[in-house]
């Protein structure tokens, strides 16, 4: 959505399909500032360098990496360029290699050998990842934002490799959808979440547990039966699940409406999650059968301020009360944004780093 006076335009998902055909050796994505929050990607995102600068092209070995933010918007732009060859190489290096003849090509075969080592394919690391159920699920609170009551969790998936370092979710959950690993990673995620929050959610009918899927989990009929068979196993009520759908999975409207419709007579409940960045629009918000809107984090953040971005915020929290949908909103942090979303949406329910952190489940907090 983007905003200027009274005007708000809600961006077509067209809008970037023509970038889909570019360079192969190219990769981008538009973000946050901060980098928090990937709005779109294409191509090989793990080619981009967190050193990149508001500054002239950077070269990071084989490949160059750029960017450039917005003055007037959160938003950034980055971008990365393989080189396609030898000759991709700067003249003195080419030059080098041409006067060290056979001895180089021994050396570039060596180096070559050990980038192939070094840089091993993140999907084929992840594929091994989600076969061995190495990936881990930790627990964010939601509370009600009036009296800071707990009302429930938020399952989100981690990944950390053997060496220590954390793989962010926008990056390996993205390439899991990409590389057909989604359906094993949903599965994966609903059977450890399930087995680690069933004491919690018997002992509290009150709590819920949300779980993030895509639009190819709903429209799954075998998925339906896989969820159905954890909650009955693991004595979980329909009614304490709240399944959270993105905007960008709200392409196939009919036949996820039929398929949302379908489950919400079991008892489960549905949020759509990151409202505001996707591609949902005032028809999707009135035909979509949805018990919550999940305000992004970008909204909740400049909320009260003269920012454009700052300004949307109060008109989305009328439309959602409008339309008699519930608010979460998400990324709160600091307690004037906390008064100013409770003032404009009172019923609203808070999810952000002031309101608890990701814990795992020994760590959940009682109250």
């Amino acid at each position: 959505m983007i905003a200027a006076g009274d005007a708000i335009l809600f961006v077509a998902p067209d809008w970037f399909r023509n970038i889909a055909e570019a360079d192969r050796r190219m990769a981008s994505m538009v973000t946050t500032r901060d980098g928090q929050h990937v709005m779109r990607a294409w191509g090989d995102t793990t080619t981009l360098m967190p050193g990149a600068t508001e500054e002239p092209w950077h070269d990071f070995g084989p490949t160059r990496v750029q960017r450039a933010c917005d003055d007037d918007y959160d938003l950034c732009a980055m971008a990365s360029l393989r080189a396609s060859g030898l000759w991709g190489g700067s003249l003195q290096a080419v030059l080098g290699l041409c006067l060290l003849g056979g001895l180089a090509g021994v050396g570039v075969n060596s180096l070559l050998g050990a980038s192939r080592r070094r840089r091993a394919s993140l999907e084929a690391r992840l594929t091994r990842v989600i076969r061995n159920d190495r990936l881990r699920v930790v627990y964010q609170p939601l509370r009600r934002l009036s009296d800071r009551g707990l009302v429930g969790f938020e399952a989100l998936v981690r990944w950390t490799t053997a060496s220590g370092d954390d793989v962010p979710p926008d990056v390996f959950v993205r390439l899991a959808e990409a590389s057909g690993l989604g359906r094993s990673l949903a599965r994966q995620v609903v059977r450890k979440a399930f087995t680690e929050m069933a004491p919690v959610l018997r002992a509290d009918a009150g709590l819920y547990l949300g779980i993030n899927l895509t639009a190819e989990d709903l429209l799954d009929a075998q998925f339906h039966e896989y969820l159905d068979e954890q909650a009955a196993h693991h004595g979980i009520a329909a009614t304490s699940v709240v399944l959270e759908i993105t905007e960008r999975s709200t392409a196939m409207r009919d036949d996820l409406v039929r398929n949302i419709r379908h489950l919400r007579a079991k008892g489960y409940r549905f949020y759509i999650d990151d409202f505001g960045t996707g591609y949902s629009s005032l028809d999707y918000l009135a035909t979509l059968p949805l018990d919550a809107v999940k305000i992004d984090k970008l909204f909740t953040q400049a909320a009260g301020s003269d920012s454009v971005v700052g300004q949307i915020f109060e008109p989305m929290c009328t439309m959602a009360m409008a339309l008699r949908v519930g608010i979460v909103v998400e990324g709160i942090e600091t307690e004037q944004q906390a008064r100013h979303v409770c003032r404009v949406a009172p019923q609203a329910i808070g999810q952000g780093w002031l309101l608890g952190r990701p814990v795992a489940i020994d760590d959940l907090p009682k109250t």
